[in-house]
């Protein structure tokens, strides 16, 4: 259902595995708006090509419904489908959102409840998702509430241009002879990537969603908004004091609510999906990243220098070889095995070659929602690069796998701290750390792990 007063018409979409019901609501100057309620029937297939087909040639689009897809990264206690899997990559290799209510949506008596009725947006936020139980269906209607003022399309707005540049720019077979050539070979593609970028790209301030507030604390703020008309009118004594006690009660209480959603956030944060990345993401945006006092062995540190030398030395002390007791014997045994075996397969022991197509399927897998690392290079660039710098990299690649090297650039990452569920803030042990490593380091460790 929509409002007579809003401007739209129905629009078709042909599609043989998903029912859809779709229409377009205009807006005065701006871009149109695409709403389509979807469902996939149990035993219909999905493939990447259906959801592309909703998605194709729009700018915004929400489309929510029941698409009977399980996965775990938004169902944790199901177990996943073929479907989940499918709308899961599809996401990630589109960069756009996909979220779903934390309660269940689907009860069944037999079988686990479940979380099958999900919203993929695309150029929008969905701020807040509730499973609402007001009906007695095996199915919960869900509300979705919906920004359209962070609107985040893609910082580089001339993707063919930034290809010329790395052609023209980046040899296609570069000359890598030794360890230093390959430093070098990454310095290179570093320095060139981000040149090309700057020079394609554009950037605009965009501003985050508020918090969803729960009901009832909005309906405590309508009575104090109430009780302030009163009290300015009146000037009633005990509406002042009813005043000022529904306000400590609301300031605690969204308190609580800001501690028990960020615990919770902290709680179910995952590798696995993008929770993590979102987590770092909102820290490492945040001007400045504010962190309380820090105790040391002086006593309090207040100066981002010394905060940092504290962090630096907890993380130092943590990652230590292991204290007594200390096996000399054993550690000769094992430094013995280790040689012998690597002495019998000397011609042996380097992994395989890889090819451009390898790297570019690599590539392709990679979310857009992962973070960079030190070089900040992000996936989604990665995948607009032309052929040149991928037979680039796949040379430095190779180069490294035949000389048994792994560059020293590589090695770095950008390690941020983020404070443990319920930990008191000013000791530097309450906080976790989270390392970025470079996304090419990555796809080195990747070819490595599959020989």
């Amino acid at each position: 259902m929509i409002k007579r007063s809003i401007p739209h018409h129905q629009i078709i979409i042909q599609n043989n595995n998903l029912e859809t019901t779709a229409i377009k609501i205009a807006r005065q100057n701006d871009q149109p708006i695409t709403i389509v309620s979807a469902y996939r029937p149990p035993r219909k297939p999905i493939t990447a090509l259906d959801l592309t087909k909703i998605f194709r040639n729009q700018g915004y689009v929400l489309v929510a419904g029941d698409l009977n897809a399980k996965h775990r990264s938004w169902s944790p206690q199901t177990q996943q489908n073929a479907a989940g899997s499918i709308v899961r990559k599809f996401c990630d290799t589109t960069g756009y959102t996909l979220n779903t209510p934390s309660e269940p949506t689907y009860f069944h008596g037999t079988t686990r409840n479940t979380t099958i009725d999900i919203a993929i947006s695309k150029g929008m936020t969905v701020i807040d998702s509730t499973s609402i139980p007001e009906l007695s269906s095996d199915h919960n209607p869900i509300l979705f509430e919906v920004s359209l003022d962070n609107y985040t399309s893609p910082a580089l707005s001339n993707w063919s241009k930034f290809q010329e540049i790395l052609t023209n720019a980046l040899p296609g077979n570069p000359n890598i002879n030794n360890t230093n050539d390959i430093e070098n070979a990454i310095n290179t593609f570093n320095t060139t990537f981000h040149n090309a970028l700057s020079n394609c790209s554009t950037f605009k301030v965009i501003n985050k969603p508020l918090n969803a507030i729960p009901s009832f604390v909005r309906d405590k703020i309508k009575i104090k908004n109430r009780l302030r008309k009163e009290w300015q009118d009146s000037r009633y004594p005990p509406y002042k004091t009813q005043l000022n006690k529904l306000q400590k009660e609301i300031k605690k209480d969204l308190n609580n609510f800001k501690n028990n959603k960020w615990n919770k956030i902290l709680t179910e944060a995952t590798p696995d999906d993008d929770s993590l990345y979102k987590i770092v993401k909102s820290i490492t945006n945040r001007k400045p990243f504010h962190i309380p006092p820090l105790v040391g062995p002086m006593g309090l540190h207040y100066s981002t220098e010394d905060k940092v030398n504290l962090f630096a030395d907890s993380l130092e002390s943590s990652f230590q070889e292991n204290p007594e007791p200390y096996d000399d014997e054993f550690i000769d045994h094992v430094e013995e095995k280790v040689e012998n075996y690597l002495n019998r397969n000397s011609r042996r022991h380097t992994a395989s070659l890889t090819s451009p197509q390898e790297i570019m399927e690599i590539i392709l897998n990679l979310s857009n929602k992962k973070a960079p690392g030190k070089d900040g290079i992000k996936n989604i660039a990665l995948k607009a690069l032309p052929l040149n710098a991928i037979t680039f990299i796949t040379k430095l690649i190779n180069r490294s796998l035949q000389y048994n090297y792994f560059p020293q650039e590589w090695k770095h990452a950008l390690i941020t701290v983020i404070p443990k569920s319920g930990k008191d803030c000013k000791f530097v042990d309450n906080y976790r750390p989270i390392s970025l490593r470079m996304i090419l380091s990555k796809n080195f460790f990747i070819l490595t792990n599959n020989y």
